[in-house]
């Protein structure tokens, strides 16, 4: 495994719960008002 892989297999339970119930709708607030009715967003599954 690279260092990379090394530290997610060790830090990915503690990284879990400590972001899976965060509310980040305050994130969306900011964004939202841009995207145009029927408008698609790309998640790129950078979270939990």
């Amino acid at each position: 495994m690279s260092i990379t892989q090394d530290y997610y297999e060790e830090n990915a339970k503690e990284f879990f719960e400590s972001t899976v119930n965060v509310d980040v709708e305050y994130l969306y607030n900011e964004f939202l008002p841009y995207i145009p009715q029927g408008g698609r967003i790309l998640d790129l599954g950078c979270g939990t």
